[in-house]
């Protein structure tokens, strides 16, 4: 916890450092007074908490420090403030924290890039005010969230989940009417680059942030989404806000099933069967040929979710192997487009099924269990 407040404390001074490029421009300027470093720091201290507590006057100190210096900018394009010039600046006058920061700008410029369109390693003025917005956004609708979401378990998830989708959406909603506009031509952005530099710079364990399994587990990216595995698109981007609401909806729904309180047989084989139909309606669609999830990608997921539970992991993944190549065909090493549109389609059916048998058995239910003989039902 320690190294994540120091780090934040260096994203604080990074903040801190674009107002004062701003002002100062990049060339061989005197560094800035220190009563001006201590008013941005004394703004970005309390940013650390935008997800614990209200910090819109926070937001609104730095901003209005960049508002104030915005008639006087002195940058090589009058238009942006270039990665570049920011890190020369933080590396000749606060050398001590250089490779922290060089790191985390390129999390903020590799991020504008994609929701904003500007050029890679460019931030434009005009867009700092957006840079505000997105922060607001999260400090009322994250923070609100962040609550809903807490010690969440099978207990209370399901009287929580209409509040959690209704905040989802909330801010999905905010965040798209922001960044919509912006998407006239995408932008990528390389997905395990981004969360490899996250790591680092904020110092996380591989408890706290596994890469390997995050890699692993980015073919649900391709699957629902389209596109390369690790690659994310502002288009891309842009089709997730729409739909994070549902998507979060089913995953949370999957997982917390064991406490969703049926009111008969029927209620929950229905249940199934909608989970399996609306997860069906999120695949995304590809050449039959295309292989959207690895094997090896599947070990990895099982093992490290199940790591502390006693499974014989050789025979399941025999077992695994099995399935595959008996029902599903084809090697085992790659699950195609087609195979997982036609699994999809066996436990639709299997699904459905049930439903239709436990609806059909509760019509019927008074004459099936009658003595009396049975001449026709209707």
């Amino acid at each position: 916890m320690k190294r994540v407040k120091q780090r934040m404390t260096c994203l604080s001074l990074i903040i801190s450092s674009l107002i004062f490029i701003i002002a100062c421009g990049s060339g061989d300027s005197s560094p800035p007074e220190v009563y001006i470093i201590e008013a941005g720091l004394s703004c970005t201290e309390e940013l650390r908490d935008i997800l614990d507590k209200d910090v819109h006057d926070s937001i609104d100190c730095v901003q209005d420090s960049l508002d104030q210096f915005a008639s006087s900018v002195k940058l090589k394009d009058p238009r942006y403030i270039e990665r570049q010039e920011l890190t020369a600046f933080i590396e000749k006058y606060f050398p001590n924290s250089f490779d922290l920061a060089n790191d985390l700008l390129k999390l903020i410029y590799d991020l504008n890039t994609l929701l904003f369109n500007d050029p890679p390693d460019q931030v434009s003025l005009s867009n700092i005010d957006n840079i505000f917005k997105i922060a607001h956004y999260i400090n009322d609708h994250g923070r609100a969230l962040k609550l809903s979401l807490k010690d969440l378990e099978d207990a209370n998830y399901w009287e929580r989940r209409n509040d959690i989708y209704l905040k989802v959406q909330e801010l999905a909603v905010k965040l798209e009417e922001l960044i919509s506009p912006f998407n006239f031509s995408s932008r990528n952005l390389e997905i395990m680059d981004f969360i490899k530099n996250l790591k680092t710079s904020l110092d996380l364990a591989d408890e706290q942030m596994d890469v390997e399994l995050i890699e692993a587990a980015l073919f649900a990216k391709r699957v629902l989404l389209g596109g390369e595995k690790t690659i994310l698109s502002s288009n891309e981007l842009n089709d997730l806000l729409l739909r994070v609401p549902d998507l979060i909806t089913l995953g949370l729904d999957v997982l917390y099933f064991q406490g969703k309180d049926f009111k008969n047989k029927e209620e929950e084989t229905y249940f199934y069967f909608d989970i399996v139909n609306e997860f069906k309606s999120h695949i995304s669609s590809f050449d039959s040929r295309d292989v959207l999830i690895n094997h090896s990608d599947l070990n990895i997921i099982m093992r490290k979710v199940f790591e502390n539970e006693e499974y014989d992991f050789d025979l399941l993944e025999d077992s695994i192997k099995n399935i595959k190549e008996k029902i599903l065909g084809g090697n085992f090493k790659d699950y195609k487009y087609s195979e997982i549109n036609y699994l999809v389609s066996i436990l639709r059916e299997v699904s459905g099924l049930l439903y239709f048998t436990e609806t059909t058995y509760n019509y019927f239910e008074k004459i099936l269990k009658s003595p009396n003989q049975i001449y026709k039902l209707k």
